[in-house]
């Protein structure tokens, strides 16, 4: 039997010696064609997470594959070049609507393309709580209370006569911390009210669960497939080590932020959460969040505090205080003297029974307001150091124990 050598020649025809020459197409022209099997075009899920799969053919291979989402970069795919190549990966949509174009190339560098458009629909937050047994403080009489975060908060340094609401750091207290200061108030024959402070819309590069942000991250780029994915953005102007987070990621921020709430604030015996850093979406924060997914990310928040029996309060969003008021139990403003702001929670909170704390820095509040609007406001330090440390302000309208409003 005679053997037959068989070369293929750059102008794509296969030559066989002692044979007829077999011709293959010298200038391919046919793209490979992309079919996308699931999800189906057009179609809304309630899940960030969206697996896609398909199938690409072409008449001679398929070289490679890529996809872009929302018209960001293309990112490759793995599959086995042939004639037909299957492909399946895993997608993190934003809320809203999105663009999926997958891409399939041939050796001579003909392209085939497959759109799909998605609507991500996150499921609603919980109603607003109509019932609850948790801290629910009114504007009825006055509420002495102190706020401190540059110090760690010691019992009895720290303790104030008169004053019943306590506000510090939920990461660096400890339980029986907060059980020697409820203690003191039992021997008053009060209540102590303990509110837990705890960061939820940044990422801290000094706090004790940083590794759980690396791996959320992580997390993102698997399933985007792109390994330059961020989860958190810009700096938090001001802050040290602190950068905003991605709120719209809500599946991979919200197992941390509920393990913060359980363990920092439930586990130690607080009453309350101030979940700081919450108005994301007007700080530049690096992604495009809009007002609408920064809201859904604090309503879920303030879900998380009452799945767990404890009040929360609104922190900042002093302009959209009215579409925030239903899902908290009282708010904490930063100058909103100073910024013509305060009238926003008179409107919403102080209208609905919910009491309302305000801090001024650089301006004393305009107390004859407050007072007629039954808002307990003071001037501090901006660093909210202890009564005892140095550089401590506290310039109350109310003084500490007054039992009525003016």
């Amino acid at each position: 039997m005679r053997k037959m050598a068989c070369i293929l020649l750059p102008s794509l025809f296969i030559a066989c010696s002692g044979q007829t020459q077999i011709s293959l197409p010298s200038n391919d022209s046919i793209p490979p064609t992309v079919s996308i099997a699931s999800p189906t075009n057009n179609s809304s899920v309630s899940s960030a997470s969206v697996t896609v799969q398909g199938t690409v053919k072409d008449n001679l291979e398929v070289a490679r594959v890529a996809y872009t989402l929302n018209s960001s970069a293309e990112k490759p795919l793995t599959i086995t070049p042939g004639t037909t190549a299957s492909y399946s990966f895993t997608l993190s949509l934003s809320a809203g609507s999105n663009s999926l174009q997958v891409n399939a190339y041939d050796p001579a560098g003909n392209k085939g393309s497959s759109i799909l458009n998605i609507t991500y629909t996150p499921p609603p937050n919980p109603p607003p709580p109509t019932s609850g047994s948790w801290w629910k403080p009114t504007p009825a009489t006055p509420i002495s209370w102190h706020w401190q975060l540059s110090q760690d908060f010691q019992v009895p340094r720290d303790v104030k006569p008169n004053v019943y609401v306590y506000d510090f750091d939920g990461e660096h207290a400890t339980a029986s911390t907060v059980k020697a200061l409820k203690d003191w108030g039992t021997s008053q024959g009060k209540q102590v009210i303990a509110i837990c402070y705890i960061d939820v819309g940044v990422y801290e590069n000094y706090r004790s669960d940083v590794q759980k942000f690396v791996d959320a991250q992580n997390l993102l780029r698997q399933r985007t497939g792109d390994p330059n994915a961020k989860l958190w953005g810009n700096a938090d102007v001001g802050w040290a080590g602190s950068y905003w987070l991605d709120v719209r990621q809500i599946d991979l921020l919200k197992p941390i932020m509920e393990a913060r709430i359980s363990s920092w604030c439930k586990d130690k015996g607080f009453d309350a959460v101030e979940p700081d850093e919450t108005e994301v979406w007007n700080n530049n924060p690096g992604f495009p969040i809009s007002m609408a997914q920064s809201h859904a990310y604090t309503q879920m928040i303030a879900g998380l505090a009452h799945q767990y029996g404890l009040s929360v309060g609104l922190k900042g969003n002093n302009g959209e205080a009215a579409a925030l008021e239903p899902y908290h139990d009282w708010a904490l403003t930063e100058q909103c003297f100073q910024y013509g702001e305060c009238q926003n929670f008179v409107d919403s909170f102080i209208k609905n029974g919910k009491a309302v704390f305000n801090i001024e820095y650089s301006v004393s509040p305009n107390c004859t307001f407050a007072n007629q609007k039954h808002i307990n406001a003071a001037r501090r330090d901006l660093n909210l150091v202890g009564p005892t440390a140095s550089g401590y302000l506290y310039q109350p309208c109310m003084p500490d124990g007054s039992t009525a409003w003016p």
